[in-house]
């Protein structure tokens, strides 16, 4: 495997362990505004996506989503969790991985599109 697809695998699989730990740790609540960047402000929009969900929106997102579907449930999700939120978790995983600023611009584009795609059509195929 190259070094890029090994690090898209890091990345999925970090930001998995990330949700189930926080999915367990509470009960999920929906449309709370994300607050100020802070480990609060992490947990609070985390609670708000099942690891399913997260993994599978992560990994189009930073991944080379090519053939990625996004299930309707989990459009769902995103929308009921917010799109700060939604914002706000892909800064902090931007910023916990060394990415280019070509990829920066790829991944935030992405970012958009979920959310546009999820909120218009309710899935992505």
């Amino acid at each position: 495997m190259d070094s890029k697809t090994m690090s898209t695998i890091n990345l999925s699989f970090a930001f998995v362990i990330l949700c189930i730990t926080l999915t367990n740790a509470r009960p999920v609540t929906h449309n709370i505004p994300a607050p100020s960047p802070s480990a609060d402000a992490l947990q609070i929009c985390g609670y708000q996506i099942s690891p399913i969900c997260g993994d599978s929106i992560f990994h189009y997102i930073f991944g080379p989503a090519v053939g990625e579907t996004i299930l309707k449930e989990c459009c769902t999700e995103l929308i009921h969790m917010g799109r700060e939120c939604h914002a706000f978790l892909t800064e902090v995983s931007l910023k916990t991985y060394d990415v280019t600023n070509e990829e920066v611009e790829v991944i935030l584009s992405r970012n958009n599109e979920v959310w546009e795609v999820c909120k218009a059509k309710g899935q992505i195929n």
